[in-house]
């Protein structure tokens, strides 16, 4: 079985925490319901997910992550364009499988 994690965008998470708290802190089949009917596109999170979500919400009281220590990124956008032109420039398509396996295809510019 392949896991599969997605992160939900604030919005959906600020509904979940709301409704769920408000049903008395379950994700109820009445929470399930309201979540299809606001964001119709967005599959239903599984109740696990909801969990970690209100874990998460009670210990930082936040929906966004903490920053992270270590070494900054520093794949800019200019970065990730220079990159794209130069794999779409080079003649020989051999690219770094590392390389590949990060982009994002189709680059649209």
């Amino acid at each position: 079985m392949r896991l599969v994690i997605t992160v939900l965008p604030v919005e959906e998470c600020t509904f979940l925490v709301e409704h769920v708290f408000q049903c008395g802190g379950e994700y109820t089949q009445d929470v399930q319901q309201r979540f299809q009917a606001q964001f119709p596109d967005t599959k239903v999170p599984h109740r696990n997910a909801v969990w970690q979500l209100i874990q998460k919400f009670k210990e930082t009281v936040s929906m966004y992550d903490a920053t992270r220590s270590g070494r900054p990124s520093i794949l800019t956008e200019k970065n990730v364009l220079d990159i794209s032109d130069h794999m779409l420039q080079s003649p020989s398509g051999n690219y770094p499988s590392r390389l590949v396996s990060h982009m994002a295809w189709p680059i649209q510019l």
